[in-house]
């Protein structure tokens, strides 16, 4: 049977905790000030309407103030991405 919305997040949140506590070393450092950017297609798109992943990690580092920011598009591959003339790089629109 599928999972509620609610049950989801909190099984993500589960796994994402545990993979933090059970790595000796820390996969990813954040530092205090960091700005973090989703870069994806529909997926990373469709998270702009629920802020439930800034919120936990928000949560769990609060002294970091940490600054999220969308990139997600819908079509997006990994090598292509359609936009508009004058759009911009993806290297200028992460700076």
């Amino acid at each position: 049977m599928f999972l509620t919305c609610r049950r989801r997040v909190w099984v993500f949140a589960l796994v994402l905790h545990a993979s933090f506590v059970a790595a000796e070393e820390p996969l990813l450092t954040l530092n205090q000030g960091d700005h973090v950017a989703y870069i994806g297609n529909t997926l990373a798109d469709r998270m702009q309407h629920d802020g439930w992943l800034e919120t936990y990690i928000q949560a769990l580092h609060p002294e970091l103030e940490l600054t999220f920011r969308n990139l997600g598009f819908p079509g997006d591959e990994v090598v292509t991405r359609n936009r508009s003339d004058n759009f911009g790089s993806p290297d200028e629109w992460l700076t």
